[in-house]
């Protein structure tokens, strides 16, 4: 019921980080002083239906301070909370029950 906020692959240098930003995200972020670190992945984002698709190389502690950082304020814009039908909470719990006619 949830997408992944990001994806993380690890490498011997370091780590990558992978995501996608919505078009008003995006754009928020370009204007936030907290996420100055990352404009330029920002900019250079693909664009696609869904949004653009960032990719982060992290190589030492300061590029992963700031990644870290960008990925907290988009957890704070992003909805988190997926509303479920009492049927769905039901289904997902393994406790659905079989109705009887």
């Amino acid at each position: 019921m949830r997408k992944a906020l990001y994806y993380l692959i690890a490498f011997d240098e370091g780590v990558e980080i992978s995501l996608t930003v919505r078009d008003g995200e995006r754009a928020a972020f370009l204007k936030s002083k907290e996420c100055e670190k990352v404009y330029p992945q920002l900019e250079a984002g693909t664009r696609y239906s869904e949004g653009y698709a960032l990719r982060f190389e992290i190589e030492s502690t300061e590029q992963c301070k700031s990644v870290v950082q960008f990925i907290s304020e988009l957890m704070k814009v992003r909805p988190i909370a997926v509303t479920l039908t009492e049927k769905q909470r039901l289904k997902a719990n393994g406790r659905e029950s079989k109705s009887t006619s």
